[in-house]
């Protein structure tokens, strides 16, 4: 009788199954537990047009809180100027800092010290992502 345990103690043999053949067994077990049925991996469900439309309706809501000024810096930096995957207005109001004289935009007050910590690569990231997000409206 070839038990489950004996498989994955490879200091012993199965009965009428060699060493080697434990090790390959066991690793095509594996293999075959972790790689499915072959089939490619489906691809992370998108949100859906509600939950975008609810995201963005968020964050015009959180963006329209500033001044008016400011709302047109903001919608032209589009993202944090740290964290520059997260959309300015998507964690709440954005936190405003002024680094030598220019305004710079951040998802949260979480940021500032990074910010602070290297202003020449904040304002660069701000130009970088004004400069993408004109090239993309």
């Amino acid at each position: 009788m070839l038990m489950l345990g004996g498989i994955f103690d490879l200091g012993r043999s199965v009965v009428g199954v060699s060493h080697h053949r434990c090790v390959c067994l066991a690793a095509l077990l594996v293999v075959a537990t972790f790689s499915g049925c072959g089939e490619q991996p489906v691809a992370a469900p998108k949100a859906a047009p509600e939950q975008d439309n609810s995201l963005e309706a968020e964050i015009a809501e959180m963006i329209g809180k500033l001044d008016e000024a400011d709302q047109k810096l903001a919608l032209e930096q589009k993202f944090c100027a740290v964290q520059i995957h997260e959309r300015l207005g998507s964690m709440g109001v954005p936190a405003k800092l002024e680094l030598d004289g220019q305004t710079v935009f951040l998802c949260c007050e979480g940021c500032e010290k990074s910010a602070k910590s290297d202003p020449e690569k904040t304002l660069a990231r701000v130009a970088e992502l004004k400069a993408a997000n004109t090239t993309t409206n």
